[in-house]
């Protein structure tokens, strides 16, 4: 079996939703003051878009992945992680709605709309610190690593010389 790919998908909704709040926070208030032009919000609907996706992504290789961590690490625990990254997800698809919304409400209320983006942005950093922990864990706390440092030993072993 190859390295897996769901470590490294995970690092970029991840690191997207923790620098959002700043990067949402920063372009409602350059447009309130008119520093920045309404269009400028599809800066964060894109970046948001990039959560997304990239979680989308991040989950499907978890779950192609999930059989190689059976007996290494309780079931229970996968299945806790996954159900964090679900809501994470979610959440982050129903902020995406939001934060698109924000680029066709009038004009008097695109202040408020836009701090529930900022709000909303905050939950979903909150929710990638939740669902990162519980992986986080089952790597370092559960040892999920150990399925591919196997893995990776009988690889090595089959392709070493007689004798060495």
């Amino acid at each position: 079996m190859s390295d897996p790919l769901h470590p490294a998908l995970v690092h970029v909704p991840l690191g997207l939703a923790f620098v959002l709040p700043w990067v949402t926070a920063g372009v409602a208030v350059a447009i309130d003051r008119g520093l920045l032009p309404r269009r400028a919000w599809v800066l964060v609907a894109l970046l948001q878009l990039l959560v997304v996706a990239g979680g989308a992504a991040a989950l499907l290789s978890g779950f192609r992945e999930e059989h190689a961590v059976d007996g290494f690490v309780s079931s229970r625990l996968v299945q806790a992680h996954e159900e964090r990254a679900v809501t994470f997800l979610l959440g982050a698809a129903m902020l995406l709605a939001l934060t698109v919304s924000v680029l066709a409400v009038p004009a008097r209320r695109l202040r408020a709309v836009a701090a529930l983006a900022v709000a909303g942005s905050l939950i979903v950093a909150g929710l990638g610190l939740w669902t990162g922990r519980a992986g986080g864990e089952l790597v370092y706390r559960h040892g999920a690593a150990a399925a591919y440092r196997v893995q990776s030993e009988h690889t090595t072993a089959e392709v070493r010389p007689p004798g060495n």
